[in-house]
């Protein structure tokens, strides 16, 4: 939870389990990565449907 550096000095006393903290350091963090990426691709999708739907000269202005 503190962070992948945090892992990787942990490691270094870790002896001959260093391989597998690193490992599942670095597979954490690229999950973590994943998932926020993905996130942000459903925002700007969200966002696209919403400018497609409502976008600019197509809001009510009132005026008849």
């Amino acid at each position: 939870s503190e962070g992948i550096a945090t892992a990787f000095g942990v490691a270094q006393q870790a002896g001959d389990k260093a391989g597998l903290i690193i490992d599942a350091a670095k597979h954490s963090f690229i999950d973590g990565w994943v998932t926020s990426m993905w996130l942000g691709v459903a925002m700007a999708a969200v966002a696209f449907v919403f400018l497609a739907w409502r976008g600019p000269g197509k809001a009510d202005t009132g005026a008849a």
